[in-house]
């Protein structure tokens, strides 16, 4: 299956990065709570700085980015917390999910699971059925998963869900045409006609791929003109 291009590489970039704090927002999302700092003593220097940039990246966003930090926010938060040290880049993967599901505790936040994907696709489902544009739909599930304090994954599992949710409900459609087609064969019926103009379009190129209606293959830039039942309705 090929996903879909849904942000540009400029966009795509932004959404995987951690977010560009100004100074004000910086001084808003590092000031740590108490249950946060006490969290953060039992780990070694490096890690507490890791441990309290990811909880603030986190509270701006509701995101995680994988070990990603700008240094900015670093220096930051060793100056805050009175720490002259590297942090490095050796962050080990297990200490980095460790860090993540603390945060998520004491935030009251859930990991996004499958239970989280079809409490997803059922508040999108009407933007699905009016064909909203896939990159509003993305930013839209961002927003429906904040809201329901669920950490919001990366670009890829949600452009996943999405193309797979945009391509079933586009075979469905498919579907809803041929049995309308078989029942009525002229192309103009009132039945074809009583489908949304805009649905037309992504009709056709569902039908031109569909291996269940054989008798309704349609050439490159033409649109079928009946329906032939000699050929053995499914």
């Amino acid at each position: 299956m090929t996903i879909l291009q849904i942000l540009s590489k400029l966009e795509l970039t932004s959404f995987e990065s951690p977010p560009v704090l100004t100074s004000r927002e910086r001084k808003k999302y590092f000031t740590f709570p108490p249950g946060i700092l006490k969290r953060a003593q039992k780990l070694t220097p490096q890690n507490k700085i890791r441990f309290l940039v990811m909880y603030g990246y986190f509270k701006a966003t509701n995101k995680f980015y994988v070990r990603q930090f700008h240094q900015k926010d670093v220096d930051f938060v060793a100056t805050r917390m009175n720490i002259k040290i590297d942090i490095g880049t050796e962050y080990n993967k297990r200490t980095y999910m460790n860090h993540k599901e603390a945060i998520l505790a004491y935030c009251g936040c859930k990991k996004f699971t499958p239970a989280a994907i079809r409490s997803l696709l059922t508040q999108l489902a009407p933007l699905i059925r009016s064909h909203t544009r896939p990159k509003t739909i993305l930013y839209q599930s961002c927003e429906l998963l904040a809201k329901q304090k669920i950490e919001i994954p990366n670009y890829l599992t949600l452009a996943t869900i999405i193309t797979k949710e945009l391509n079933r409900h586009q075979k469905e459609l498919a579907q809803m045409l041929y049995s309308l087609l078989t029942e009525k064969q002229t192309y103009g019926s009132p039945i074809f006609k009583a489908v949304p103009k805009k649905r037309c379009k992504a009709l056709y190129r569902a039908l031109k791929k569909s291996p269940k209606s054989p008798e309704l293959a349609v050439g490159a830039g033409s649109e079928p003109s009946y329906v032939d039942r000699s050929v053995g309705a499914p």
